[in-house]
């Protein structure tokens, strides 16, 4: 905020943290930035966190989660004179977990274990509301190489949280939404979108959340799943574009992005990039506009079927 920058940094070997924050330089002075203008300030952790984040914005705060004897705890600490810190509802179990993301001037916490979790809403002015814990629990959560494995996303807006994550035996794509006001934060029961998932992403935009999500090698195809603000499904699933071979069409790891009303939604595979658009809210999708084929994508998502007719000759199997 502000043309300031805070870096939350791991600085001794006990697991202590610090933050550390300067302020952007002008244009001309990228490359004369000193050592010296950063400013550290540790943090005074009750315990080795297992999970961090940094709230963004101008709320200049850290959250964490730390094991204490058989329970997850999550705390909250806003810097400041003085410093403050909330502890959040402990939760049973390990694997903690922890995320947020930013909603109007607050925050929205989300952390877990592989037994539960909770969310809490964190207004501007430092004052949390916690919503009651949920019997939902997700082991190994955050995948240490590979973020897209994540089996978590956290979406906000204003006074809303959706919260979508991969649980279970059957990898089960769950969605917990969330209201939050001045007085209080409540969540849904948990709802169950779709199983076999391996793969997924979501974004936000014009209180329509849009959910993309694919399973294993066996089963590629790319599928969307539309949320009203309150959570529920609009409509069933629904294929924006079909997956015609393992090497082509919409399949793989979505990936979405958004700029205004125009949601982007890319499926990557290994050497291959399918990318369709929406200006519309998902009603209806297209192949991307003003994308060049010079980085080997494919703005057309029928280029694959085209190509294995070509090497089929046309030819279709009889059943």
């Amino acid at each position: 905020p502000d043309g300031q920058v805070r870096i939350l940094a791991l600085y001794d070997a006990t697991g202590s943290l610090a933050l550390r924050r300067f302020t952007l330089p002008a244009l001309s002075g990228w490359n004369r930035l000193p050592v010296s203008s950063f400013e550290s300030l540790p943090l005074q952790l009750p315990a080795v966190p297992l999970d961090v984040t940094l709230l963004s914005g101008t709320i200049g705060a850290v959250a964490y989660a730390a094991e204490n004897g058989g329970m997850v705890e999550a705390l909250f600490t806003r810097w400041g004179e003085p410093e403050q810190t909330h502890r959040l509802t402990p939760l049973e179990g390990r694997s903690a977990w922890l995320t947020s993301c930013e909603a109007g001037s607050g925050h929205w916490i989300a952390y877990g274990t592989d037994r539960a979790l909770s969310l809490a809403r964190v207004q501007e002015q430092g004052v949390v509301r916690q919503a009651r814990a949920v019997s939902l629990g997700v082991t190994a959560a955050a995948d240490t190489d590979n973020p897209r494995l994540d089996r978590f996303r956290l979406l906000c807006t204003k006074n809303r949280a959706h919260l979508l994550l991969r649980s279970g035996d059957r990898d089960s794509l769950m969605a917990v939404s969330c209201h939050g006001s001045d007085g209080s934060a409540s969540c849904r029961s948990p709802r169950e979108l779709a199983r076999a998932v391996r793969f997924f992403d979501a974004v936000v935009s014009n209180r329509i959340t849009q959910v993309a999500f694919s399973g294993d090698e066996q089963h590629p195809q790319i599928r969307l799943q539309r949320l009203d603000r309150n959570g529920e499904p609009l409509g069933a699933v629904r294929v924006p574009a079909a997956c015609w071979t393992r090497s082509g069409g919409l399949c793989g790891v979505p990936y979405f992005a958004k700029r205004g009303k125009r949601i982007v939604l890319a499926a990557h595979q290994p050497g291959y990039l399918s990318v369709i658009e929406t200006v519309d809210g998902g009603e209806s999708w297209k192949p991307m506009s003003g994308l060049k084929k010079a980085i080997g994508a494919s703005i057309d998502t029928r280029e694959a079927l085209r190509a294995h007719r070509e090497r089929t000759g046309g030819k279709r199997k009889r059943r």
